[in-house]
């Protein structure tokens, strides 16, 4: 979805810090990213990782006349600099 935001956290660094481990666990559980800052500035943003999307390995078929080594373009179609 472009134009929308999710939502997020700010923590400060020092507060990252002291929970990183528990701040890790509540991004795993709510799917809500934190920003890490530094003096109220954005530094990181830490968050979850979508689901991998399956392996695209064979599913990209060429036509039969296809050939990989054929220029794109036709030499004599080049414009000279």
């Amino acid at each position: 979805m472009y134009g929308t935001r999710m939502p997020t956290r700010e923590i400060p660094i020092g507060e990252f810090r002291q929970r990183a481990t528990q701040l890790l666990h509540e991004i795993e559980e709510t799917q809500i990213p934190i920003v890490v800052t530094r003096h109220g500035v954005p530094v990181v943003e830490i968050r979850p990782v979508k689901e991998t999307a399956p392996c695209l390995r064979g599913s990209v078929h060429f036509a039969p006349d296809y050939d990989p080594h054929a220029p794109v373009v036709a030499p004599e179609d080049w414009e000279s600099a």
